[in-house]
């Protein structure tokens, strides 16, 4: 990021200049998002978890915000910034800000597809969909159609180093770097 993001609104107005300054100091900025659900029985027990949570991490504490909205809103997160980008003429804009030096998985080919399935389906008939899943990635597989799933939840430790494929290791060695604690992303399981 050499560059301030366009928009700070999610920050306090009277801090955005100080996040301004760390952009323009050090070009880069980290910023990690943590989403606690609550209700009123277990409000008062989240910030303790959130105290917890961040306790071995390494930030100015004073660049902790929170923001406290409903669980709809929280849905609706994106929707909000289309309405502002849209309202720019920018939603329609290619995403300049990509960086390729993520720990994203993609094709090693210079062409590929991606394909979403999204089913939706009552309790009682999950475990259908999630055998007719297993049938479609054994395809792929009897067939050499290399995939990358994104059904977490579900692998091994072989798995996940299958899905990440020749990053694997850059993605292990960032994490035994930067969260060598795995305190962040716990729910995936890559590194249990």
């Amino acid at each position: 990021m050499n560059k301030p993001p366009l928009d700070l609104s999610f920050y306090p107005e009277h801090d955005q200049p100080r996040i301004t300054s760390l952009v323009t100091q050090y070009n880069i900025i980290y910023i990690i998002e943590l989403v606690k659900y609550y209700d009123n029985n277990s409000q008062a027990q989240v910030e303790k978890e959130v105290e917890n949570l961040v306790q071995g991490l390494k930030f100015v504490p004073t660049f902790q915000f929170e923001k406290d909205v409903s669980y709809e809103e929280f849905l609706n997160r994106v929707h909000a910034e289309e309405v502002i980008l849209r309202a720019k003429g920018l939603w329609d804009v290619p995403h300049p800000w990509w960086d390729d030096r993520m720990s994203a998985v993609i094709a090693d080919e210079d062409v590929f597809y991606t394909t979403g399935i999204l089913q939706s389906t009552r309790v009682d008939n999950v475990g259908a969909i999630q055998a007719q899943n297993q049938e479609i990635l054994q395809f792929c597989k009897d067939n050499g159609i290399e995939i990358r799933e994104y059904l977490t939840g579900n692998k091994t430790n072989e798995g996940w180093v299958q899905h990440f494929g020749s990053k694997w290791q850059i993605f292990e060695g960032r994490k035994a770097e930067f969260d060598p604690k795995k305190i962040l992303s716990p729910g995936q399981g890559i590194f249990c």
